[in-house]
């Protein structure tokens, strides 16, 4: 673990932000926890709030620039187009584990405003051949008309020789996919639990 450490501390020595603040290398874990300081939330507002993103300043420069909450403030979350390309691969492993895949439709209600939520579902969906409502929150009965009107296309771009699919809630049977968008189960068991998919 000391070297894990060590090996750190000598690469943060190289980020200008980290530079000077830290020890090159420290001989024991209570050494690191005493000799090492956390970068406090202020400091890195501070920091981030200089021209260019101060010492954070990207070395590609950003495709994407999202906001988080830091505090008071808001922190800008720069992601170039490796990071985006790096995100949707890491995610679609995720939509594959759920069953989304090219057929399903999906309406993403999360907001589209300056955070992350709903712009990042949207692409990691279509990366993956998925078709997105960009609905956005709220407006909950015209979310429902949307999605009924939208349930035949699902209908129809879906494949029936499809074996991969999230499980049915009751039977857990993968005989198909099933669309979120789909009011009731289309598994071999849809007798049984229309009433429960």
């Amino acid at each position: 673990m000391l070297d894990a450490l060590n090996a750190q501390l000598a690469r943060l020595q190289t980020h200008p932000f980290y530079a000077g603040r830290l020890p090159g290398s420290v001989a024991s874990a209570a050494e690191f926890a005493e000799r090492v300081p956390l970068m406090t939330r202020a400091e890195l507002v501070a920091e981030m709030n200089c021209p260019g993103y101060g010492a954070f300043a990207p070395a590609i420069p950003p495709v994407r620039v999202h906001l988080t909450p830091m505090g008071a403030s808001l922190v800008p979350i720069l992601q170039s187009a490796a990071d985006l390309r790096a995100i949707e691969a890491a995610c679609g492993q995720h939509l594959d584990a759920c069953g989304i895949g090219p057929g399903d439709v999906c309406m993403v209600t999360f907001g589209y405003h300056l955070f992350v939520a709903g712009l990042f579902y949207q692409t990691q969906m279509e990366a993956r051949g998925v078709a997105c409502i960009p609905h956005g929150p709220g407006e909950t009965e015209r979310a429902a008309r949307v999605a009924q009107q939208c349930w035949p296309a699902t209908r129809r771009m879906r494949s029936s020789s499809s074996k991969r699919g999230a499980p049915c809630r009751a039977c857990s049977s993968r005989v198909a996919k099933r669309s979120r968008a789909m009011p009731r189960c289309t598994h071999a068991c849809a007798k049984r639990c229309r009433a429960r998919c």
